[in-house]
């Protein structure tokens, strides 16, 4: 429990330390926090599951306006039985997203408990970074495919 609270608070001064400026450049800078939820996990080799689901808050800049509002996204995503120390099993997702208001598409990959997010929000593309704190018990130790959730954090980026 103390390792979690400790990587929450990482992860807050790390967001707060990224928190864009006015003059930041892109169409979109900012930073995300909310909660991830795999309704199966692991989903089994060479296998892809449905109804990820994240809900979660934005902050930053959109198309040069200030915005601070509700996240969502939707995916499908694949988690291999490998389990090995510290979460070292490989994850991918593909899905739909919303934040503030304006939509796109996004895919990752996991490796343990971090991901590089690339994505399009109304059209342009972005790469995010993110670290994820599992909530549920079980989760990085080979089980019997579950439900979990975790908590996600990350920062966001576009290049046009």
């Amino acid at each position: 429990m103390k390792r979690k609270f400790a990587l929450l608070l990482a992860i807050g001064a790390l967001s707060l330390g990224m928190m864009p400026s006015h003059a930041a450049a892109g169409y979109a800078v900012g930073v995300f926090e909310g909660s991830a939820h795999l309704p199966k996990f692991p989903c089994g080799t060479g296998l892809t599951c449905s109804g990820g689901t994240f809900s979660g808050k934005f902050v930053g800049r959109i198309n040069g306006k200030a915005v601070n509002g509700s996240m969502t996204a939707n995916y499908s995503y694949t988690e291999p039985d490998t389990v090995t120390t510290f979460c070292g099993v490989k994850g991918t997702a593909n899905g739909t997203l919303s934040a503030a208001g304006h939509s796109g598409t996004f895919s990752w990959t996991r490796t343990g408990l971090t991901a590089v997010i690339h994505f399009t929000l109304d059209g342009h593309a972005g790469t995010a970074v993110a670290a994820f704190v599992p909530v549920s018990k079980g989760f990085c130790k080979p089980l019997a495919p579950a439900a979990i959730n975790a908590t996600v954090a990350g920062a966001v980026a576009t290049t046009t």
